[in-house]
């Protein structure tokens, strides 16, 4: 079980499409995919999938979280999913653990359920090569939607479970979380709502408070179920009408509160340290309008920033391969966050004390592109790129695993983002991507970056020898980078063949097969050999790898460290000319 505090700060992209209604100009959804709504609300998506064998990835999603929190409430979203482990109306607490135990489930943080600021997703794999273990699977999903226990002795207990993973389980990042969340999204209520919650709430409210939480918002019109498996498609869907179908709905509903962030005219800093933190970042955060992108053209939209941002990225991967990079890793993106905002976002990972030098480069390469733009070949290579990688996903997308199409159901429930098959997208990018020119890419900048609306934050270790830069600091930095004029970036492209002159072929001299294996075995005249296997795991991919016997074992001490060094330096040289 975890928290989750889900922002753009991650890297997905998230987009919004309407969930079931389809017209002409909608975004496709994936066939495969059987979707539909119960009389009293709850939501299903159902695929059957053979990734892997005898297995099925089961969801309950509750659109609420710690958002809908009353003030006597802080920390019980969380509190009830930990609940839903401690028995229900058809399994004892034990009961319950057991057969999540038979069935391969770990638990810990990312494994079975989390909370967030809007949802709650219970996650669970069944086994479909028994069909009584399948159907178990399918009742614990039903009570942990309308049968939790409350047993007061279970409260009691968990109370200092959940306190305690307060104390000593929150990772550095969740901790800074804590100090900068609140500057990220001040004004709203999403400041004073974050999913830990109050200690003293949770280790003091009565059992009343706590069973409210669940009464008010684990309700029908707030729920969707998903499977997704080596199923009978038909049959699950029977199963799911027949069990959640019979759950009543509201008679009275709640509405939820407020989620707008509200605007700010100044720059916010929030500068954080904690003493376990692994590392200093840096993060460049950029509020928006939430755009729609509920139809095609919203889809192709969507399409152009992320080209946007694979060409900045490239750019910023091209200094990080400087002989003194400023930052070890750094990107930018572009997607939904909380509530009603989008945002646009750099972000790096730099040396202890160089808080300042990172920004300054991730500053100046977005305010390059905000003056100078991209070109074309920039553009049309990264349009490659992404037509490429859409191809090798429709070609495997027989090998999608369960856990994984489930995800993509889930946060259609949610968020609304688009669920086209692997074909469809293709076509979409196949459709789109000739029709999107840089002079329209080169607008993004001046539409996104601003002195309003932006937010920087730096975490970093607590360290005396590295101290941080002060909020005067960074704002004298961001500043000084507002009026600066950095050079046009020079695409320096290579146009060669990867290998100007092909070796040779060389005679196969001896042949052996060994069935047992699955292997051939080849030798050639130059003394190479070869072993060759085939396999199903993927459809279009062919892995390759060679080595010789030695090593750095066979130089002498004092070429120790070249030699071990030898390999990485090569790796990181780049191939030929490239």
């Amino acid at each position: 079980m975890r928290i989750s505090t889900r922002s753009t700060l991650s890297l997905f992209l998230l987009v919004a499409v309407g969930h079931f209604g389809y017209s002409q100009n909608n975004i496709p959804v994936d066939p495969a995919v059987v979707r539909g709504t119960l009389d009293n609300g709850i939501q299903y998506y159902i695929q059957q999938n053979a990734k892997p064998e005898d297995r099925a990835e089961l969801r309950l999603v509750v659109n609420a979280g710690s958002m809908q929190e009353d003030e006597d409430q802080l920390g019980l979203a969380h509190f009830v999913e930990h609940m839903a482990f401690n028995g229900t109306r058809n399994f004892k607490k034990n009961e319950l653990v057991d057969y999540l135990e038979s069935v391969g489930t770990r638990f810990g943080p990312d494994l079975n359920a989390y909370t967030s600021f809007d949802e709650t997703v219970y996650m669970l794999q069944a086994r479909t090569d028994s069909m009584e273990l399948l159907e178990k699977g399918l009742l614990i999903l039903e009570d942990w939607a309308a049968g939790l226990n409350f047993s007061p002795d279970e409260i009691d207990k968990e109370r200092g479970v959940v306190v305690s993973e307060w104390r000593t389980r929150l990772s550095p990042d969740q901790r800074m979380q804590q100090q900068y969340f609140p500057v990220l999204y001040q004004g709203s209520r999403y400041a004073k709502r974050l999913p830990i919650g109050d200690p003293a709430i949770i280790e003091n409210a009565d059992y009343a408070t706590i069973k409210r939480f669940y009464d008010d918002w684990y309700r029908t019109d707030l729920m969707a179920v998903v499977a997704v498996g080596d199923f009978d498609a038909a049959w699950m869907e029977n199963e799911i009408k027949s069990r959640f179908g019979k759950l009543t709905p509201p008679t009275q509903t709640r509405s939820k509160e407020s989620a707008v962030i509200p605007p700010h005219e100044e720059t916010l800093v929030s500068i954080c340290s904690d003493k376990e933190a692994p590392f200093t970042q840096v993060r460049l955060i950029y509020k928006l309008p939430r755009q729609s992108a509920n139809d095609k053209q919203g889809y192709r939209a969507s399409i152009a920033r992320q080209l946007y941002n694979r060409m900045l990225n490239a750019r910023l991967y091209e200094l990080q391969q400087s002989p003194e990079p400023p930052f070890t890793f750094a990107y930018s993106g572009y997607g939904s966050d909380l509530g009603s905002i989008d945002n646009y976002y750099a972000f790096a990972f730099v040396g202890e004390g160089k808080a300042l030098e990172g920004l300054e480069a991730v500053l100046t390469e977005t305010r390059r592109v905000l003056l100078h733009g991209f070109n074309e070949s920039e553009l049309e290579r990264e349009k490659m790129d992404m037509l490429r990688a859409a191809e090798e996903a429709m070609k495997e997308q027989d090998k999608t695993k369960s856990g994984n199409l489930a995800s993509r159901y889930v946060y259609n429930y949610l968020k609304g983002n688009p669920i086209p098959s692997a074909e469809q997208r293709y076509a979409m990018l196949q459709a789109f991507l000739p029709t999107i020119k840089a002079d329209e890419i080169n607008q993004f900048p001046k539409q996104w970056i601003s002195d309003k609306n932006r937010v920087l934050v730096v975490t970093a270790p607590e360290k005396e020898e590295a101290p941080l830069p002060t909020e005067a600091d960074v704002l004298a930095l961001m500043q000084k980078i507002d009026g600066s004029m950095p050079a046009p970036y020079v695409d320096e492209v290579v146009d060669a063949p990867l290998l100007e002159n092909l070796p040779a072929p060389a005679a196969i001299t001896a042949e052996e097969t060994m069935p047992e294996l699955g292997l051939t075995r080849l030798e050639l005249e130059n003394g190479v050999e070869v072993y060759l296997k085939p396999t199903d795991f993927k459809n279009n991919e062919i892995l390759m790898s060679a080595f010789s016997p030695g090593g750095h074992s066979n130089y002498a001490d004092d070429d120790y460290r070249n030699a071990s060094f030898a390999a990485s330096v090569i790796d990181a040289s780049g191939i030929g000319a490239f």
